[in-house]
């Protein structure tokens, strides 16, 4: 309304001014004009006005693959439908020269720097334990204002910039390649101090949360680490980085609304989010493909739905709420949450995927995912599993890979690996309203994309879990048997996993790693053997987004064909879809043995 007076007060300056005539053709061009500047300014504003809880977009701008980045891709293509291709409240900063700066999205003014002792720099000396720093927030005077506080994790976590790069594992000395997940052109920021013993990683900052379970058996606070992108819960002697906060007391308090219907709206934040996750767990390309599927679907009645962004998956967690408290997983009880069995085999809450990046400094950048850990955030330390970084966790993991290559988990606290976590779909809730048409239901994938520790079973409460049918093995099929030297051959692959990725082996060598099922768990491969030899080859297709072994009856199927001199010439068929792999000369035919009887003498054995 403010910007309409604004308009008007506009049209009758121009009158005035130009003493254009009410209704004359330059009035009503005038008027058409500043029509136009109101409806395109308007849902801008009025989101970002009407919103208590407005979500800062993550600083994501580029799109990426499993290792690095691409060109952002068409709808329908694989990886799309990932964080850069939606674009949120950019992030907007006032910089008041005074050791304060505003964010104008969420209306929070922000200590500029964590130099707790004013010394100049920031370094160990001003780390403070969660007893300091929520004395030091409550005692500042700053800017002529003293109603700091220490921020709680959602607050906190309003900072954090998904355009950083985590230094995880770099022991160099030269930091000037690394940038870290806060914007350092408005805030004063430092890793940690290595001169004190620190690592580079060590720039955790405090939160006013406190951990309603036990972190590593201790009672912990959440703490935003803005060296490298997470969300942990630490024990509450550690010391910590500290920025005090003031203003929008609200800010981070959510306004859920049951719509009735298998949606539930965030009046807060704008969103709205599927009652019911996705019943299984996928790598993080195939939770963007299984997103895309929905929306085929029309789940719901919609076709806008998306992977939440880090900010707006951390944005529905309850951090009142945890499996050890409230015997569920950390968000509002409107939701439903799928049960899983953890790798302590204690039942709990799983995982869920972002469609955020998260960075780091190596040869591939891209190679991990944000998510949510909705359950415990499970480490093996101490020889045992247990919950190190507490329900509400904001880990990262790689997008794809065998889980089982971290028996132990990774890192200091022994993370356990969660490469197949599940989605919760959301979707702008003004974008438009709901069409009457019939909807889908949610499809999930087969259940062996689960871990191999951490598996569907029935939730701890009484909430409904979705129980998806075991799927049928998969089958390839050749159009011929047989061929010479130089036949195409067309291999059909039925009942694998919709829209999961696979390799194909041939005689167990690997030859192609980016092959995709179509909706309906279906694959055509063009077997070009122009530069093979003959004899006898073995064609496997395996699925790699599920985490199983290689016996795996569910996602990997097998089949044989014969290259004979003797035999005819196979043309090439023209299929639609069809992938062609050519079968070189490198594929080596497999060797068939003859064994000996063994020859013995004596007694045997």
């Amino acid at each position: 309304m403010k910007l309409m007076m604004k308009l008007m007060k506009l049209m009758d300056w121009i009158k005035t001014k130009t003493r254009w005539q009410p209704l004359s053709w330059q009035w009503l061009m005038g008027c058409a004009i500043l029509l136009t500047l109101f409806w395109v300014l308007l849902p801008q504003n009025s989101a970002a006005q009407s919103a208590s809880y407005p979500l800062v977009d993550t600083g994501q701008t580029s799109c990426y693959n499993d290792l690095t980045a691409i060109q952002c891709p068409t709808e329908g293509d694989l990886f799309s439908g990932q964080d850069a291709q939606f674009t949120g409240n950019q992030p907007s900063y006032t910089d008041h020269g005074n050791g304060t700066v505003t964010d104008n999205v969420t209306g929070l003014m922000w200590q500029q720097s964590a130099d707790t002792d004013g010394d100049g720099d920031i370094d160990a000396a001003d780390k403070l334990t969660y007893d300091e720093a929520t004395g030091y927030c409550d005692n500042l005077s700053l800017a002529g204002y003293t109603d700091w506080r220490l921020p709680d994790i959602k607050q906190l976590y309003s900072l954090i910039d998904f355009s950083g790069t985590d230094p995880s594992g770099y022991n160099g000395l030269d930091i000037s390649n690394l940038k870290p997940f806060l914007n350092d052109e408005y805030f004063a920021f430092a890793y940690g101090d290595t001169s004190a013993g620190e690592r580079i990683i060590d720039a955790q900052y405090a939160s006013s949360t406190r951990y309603v379970g036990m972190a590593m058996g201790r009672e912990a606070l959440f703490g935003v680490n803005l060296a490298d992108g997470r969300i942990k819960a630490y024990p509450l002697d550690k010391t910590f980085f500290v920025i005090c906060t003031r203003g929008n007391n609200s800010y981070g308090q959510n306004a859920l609304v049951d719509n009735e219907d298998g949606t539930i709206t965030d009046q807060a934040t704008g969103l709205m989010w599927a009652q019911q996750d996705s019943g299984a767990g996928f790598t993080w390309d195939a939770a963007l493909a299984w997103v895309q599927q929905q929306n085929d679907a029309n789940y719901l009645g919609y076709r806008d739905w998306r992977l939440p962004n880090a900010k707006e998956l951390q944005s529905i967690v309850d951090y009142t709420r945890s499996p050890d408290t409230s015997s569920s997983a950390a968000i509002d009880p409107l939701f439903d949450v799928t049960g899983i069995t953890n790798e302590a085999g204690e039942p709990d809450y799983p995982s869920f995927w972002s469609s955020t990046t998260h960075l780091n400094w190596t040869n591939d950048p891209a190679h991990n995912a944000v998510y949510v850990a909705f359950g415990r955030a499970m480490g093996y330390m101490h020889g045992v599993w247990s919950d190190v970084h507490g329900a509400g966790a904001q880990r990262s993991d790689p997008k794809m890979g065998d889980p089982s290559e971290w028996p132990t988990g990774h890192g200091p606290q022994g993370d356990a690996i969660r490469i197949t976590n599940y989605v919760r779909l959301v979707r702008d809730a003004d974008a438009g309203s709901q069409p009457s048409v019939p909807t889908a239901t949610v499809t999930p994938f087969p259940p062996a994309d689960e871990t191999a520790t951490v598996v569907p079973t029935a939730a701890p409460t009484a909430m409904p879990t979705t129980s998806p049918e075991v799927p049928a093995r998969p089958d390839l099929n050749w159009n011929y048997p047989d061929g010479c030297p130089g036949s195409f051959f067309t291999l059909h692959g039925t009942n694998f996993p919709p829209l999961t990725r696979l390799e194909l082996r041939i005689n167990n060598r690997l030859v192609h790693d980016q092959l995709r099922t179509t909706a309906d768990g279906n694959i055509v491969v063009l077997l070009n053997t122009s530069n093979a030899g003959t004899g006898t080859y073995t064609i496997t297709l395996r699925s790699r987004d599920a985490q199983v072994s290689a016996s795996d009856e569910t996602s990997e199927s097998q089949e044989s064909l014969t290259l004979s001199a003797d035999a005819p010439l196979r043309e090439r068929e023209q299929v639609d879809g069809a992938v062609e792999v050519s079968l070189t000369a490198g594929a080596v035919p497999a060797r068939r043995y003859h064994f000996l009887p063994m020859l013995t003498t004596g007694n045997r054995p």
